[in-house]
C-alpha cells in the first residue's frame, strides 16, 4: 500500500470515528426519552479499503412493538373498568353501615321491635325514620350510579377529542417518514415519535398496524375497520347532557361504523373507550338494576289490602309520584330514584306513623285498625312476615332469582366485591403485561448505558490507533522528503 492510500486509509478511519462517536453521545443523550430507538451505523469501505458510514441504522422489533400495542388497549381497558367498579363499590357503601343490605336489615329489625309494641310512638317514628334511611340510600345510590354512568360518556367524549387529534399528529409524521425515505434522508427521530403516537393510540382504542413501502403505515382498529390510510378516518361521539335509569348513551363512530355498546360490544376490543362503553353500558346499569329490584320489593312488601276487597292494593309505606301499585317484575327501571315515604305516614310532612299499626296509608278504605286499640299488631306482623318473604328479582339484576330482599342486597354487596376484585386483578394483570413487554421492547431496541460505554471506549481507542497511524505514515512522509532532498 502506497502512503498516500494509507493516509487516505487513515482520514476514512478518523471520519468513521467521529460519526460512530455522534451516535453514541446521541444514544446517551436520549437515554430516557420515552420511545427512543437505538442508533447505530451502518458501513462499508471504499475502493482504498477505507470505512465508510453509509447510514444510520434505528433498532426495531415488530413482534414486540405490535404486542406493546395490543397490551397497551387492553391494560387501558381494564383500568377503565377497575376504576368504575372502585366507584360503585364506594356507591354501595360497601364495608360502611350505608350499604342497602344494612339499610334493608335496620328496617326489619325497627319493624320487628314496633310489632312487639305496636302503641309506642318512639318505635313508630323508629320504624318510619329506618324507611326513610332506605329511601334515602336508594335515591342516593341511583344518583350516584347515573352520575358514574355520565362521568364515563364525559370521559369518552374526551377520549375521542383524543383520538382525532392523535390521528392528525400520526398523518403529519407518517407523511414526514414517506417523504424522507423516499429522498433517502434520516427519518429516525420521527420515526420515535410515530411510534409513541401509535403507543398513545393504542391506549385509547384497539389497534392493528399495516407496515407498507416507503416506511407508510395504515391503521386499524381491531375489528378491520380503517383509522388511517393515507389520511385520518373521523372518529365521532355525541355526549349525553344528563342520564336517569331509562338514558341509553350514544355509541362511538369509527369511519362511520358503530364500535359496539354495552353487551354488544366483541369481548376482543380493547382500550379506554371500550372500557368507559362498558362501565356506561353494562356494569352501572347492572347496579341500578339492582337498585330498582330492590325499591320494588320494598314497596310489594308494604301495599295496603283494602279488607272489604271493593279497591285493588294500593301503595303503601314506600310509593313514588304518578304511581298507585308497584312495578311489575321487569318493568322498575328508575324506581329506586323515584321511591319515596308516603306523606301520609312521614311525620316530617304532617303524616301519622300509627298508620304503619292501624293501616290506612293510601287511605281510610285501607284502614284495618278501625278501634285504634293502641295494641293491635296484625298489620305490623305482616308487614315484618311481607318484608322477610322470598320473592323472585329480575334475572337482569344477575345476583339471586329467588330470595329475601335482605339476602338480594347482600347478593348484591357480593356482586359488587366480586366484580371490583375480578376487575382489579384483570387490570394489575394486563399492567403487568405492559410492563413486561414494554421492558422487553425497550432491552431489544433500547440504550444500554453500559454498551454505549464500551462502544465510546472502542471508537476511543480506534481514534488513536489511527492518530498513530498518521503519525506514522507522516514520519514516512518526512523521511522520504529528505531522502529526495
Amino acid at each position: 500500500m502506497s502512503l498516500s492510500s494509507a493516509l487516505q486509509v487513515a482520514n476514512s478511519a478518523l471520519m468513521n470515528s467521529a460519526a460512530q462517536a455522534d451516535i453514541v453521545a446521541r444514544n446517551i443523550s436520549n437515554v430516557d426519552r420515552p420511545n427512543y430507538a437505538r442508533r447505530s451505523a451502518l458501513t462499508t469501505t471504499n475502493a482504498e479499503g477505507g470505512v465508510l458510514t453509509m447510514s444510520v441504522d434505528r433498532a426495531t422489533d415488530r413482534a414486540l412493538s405490535s404486542a406493546r400495542l395490543i397490551a397497551a388497549s387492553d391494560s387501558a381497558a381494564a383500568r377503565a373498568v377497575r376504576d368504575a367498579m372502585m366507584q360503585l363499590a364506594q356507591v354501595g357503601g360497601l364495608g360502611s353501615s350505608a350499604a342497602m343490605a344494612t339499610m334493608i336489615s335496620d328496617l326489619g329489625a325497627a319493624m320487628d321491635s314496633l310489632a312487639d309494641a305496636p302503641g309506642d310512638a318512639a318505635l313508630q317514628n323508629a320504624a318510619v325514620e329506618a324507611a326513610r334511611n332506605v329511601v334515602q340510600s336508594l335515591n342516593e345510590a341511583t344518583k350516584a350510579t347515573q352520575k358514574l354512568r355520565a362521568q364515563a360518556d364525559a370521559e369518552l367524549a374526551a377520549a375521542v377529542d383524543d383520538v382525532n387529534d392523535l390521528l392528525k399528529k400520526f398523518k403529519e409524521t407518517n407523511d414526514d417518514i414517506v417523504k424522507g425515505t423516499t429522498r433517502g434522508a434520516e427519518v429516525s427521530d420521527a420515526l420515535d415519535r410515530r411510534d409513541g403516537i401509535l403507543a398513545d393510540l393504542a391506549a385509547k382504542i384497539g389497534i392493528h398496524t399495516l407496515e407498507r413501502e416507503n416506511g407508510d403505515i395504515a391503521i386499524f382498529t381491531d375489528t378491520g375497520v380503517t383509522l388511517f390510510d393515507k389520511s385520518a378516518r373521523a372518529v365521532t361521539f355525541t355526549p349525553t347532557p344528563t342520564f336517569d335509569a331509562r338514558t341509553k348513551g350514544a355509541t362511538v363512530q369509527v369511519d362511520g361504523v358503530p364500535l359496539g355498546s354495552g353487551k354488544n360490544l366483541n369481548a376482543a376490543l380493547s382500550g379506554e373507550l371500550v372500557g368507559l362503553m362498558r362501565v356506561r353500558d353494562e356494569f352501572a346499569p347492572v347496579y341500578q338494576t339492582q337498585l330498582d329490584e330492590a325499591a320494588r320489593t320494598l314497596a310489594l312488601a308494604f301495599v295496603e289490602h283494602d279488607p272489604s276487597g271493593a279497591n285493588a292494593d294500593a301503595m303503601g309505606l314506600f310509593t313514588a309520584p304518578g304511581m298507585t301499585s308497584p312495578p311489575a317484575l321487569g318493568a322498575a327501571k328508575g324506581f329506586a330514584g323515584l321511591i319515596t315515604i308516603a306523606a301520609s305516614v312521614d311525620p316530617s310532612q304532617g303524616g301519622n306513623p300509627a298508620l304503619l299499626r292501624d293501616g290506612g296509608i293510601a287511605g281510610t278504605a285501607y284502614k284495618l285498625n278501625n278501634l285504634g286499640a293502641a295494641g293491635f299488631a296484625d298489620r305490623l306482623i305482616e308487614l315484618s312476615e311481607a318484608l322477610g318473604a322470598a320473592r323472585t328479582f329480575d334475572a337482569a339484576a344477575q345476583v339471586g332469582g329467588t330470595a329475601t330482599l335482605e339476602s338480594f342486597a347482600a347478593s348484591s354487596i357480593g356482586w359488587i366485591e366480586a366484580g371490583r376484585k375480578s376487575a382489579d386483578q384483570a387490570a394489575s394483570y394486563r399492567d403487568a403485561v405492559l410492563t413486561n413487554i414494554s421492558s422487553s421492547l425497550s432491552n431489544a431496541t433500547g440504550v444500554n448505558l453500559d454498551d454505549e460505554m464500551s462502544k465510546m471506549m472502542a471508537i476511543e481507542n480506534s481514534y488513536n490507533a489511527t492518530a498513530k497511524l498518521i503519525s506514522t505514515v507522516d514520519s514516512m512522509f518526512q523521511s522520504l522528503l529528505q531522502a529526495v532532498g
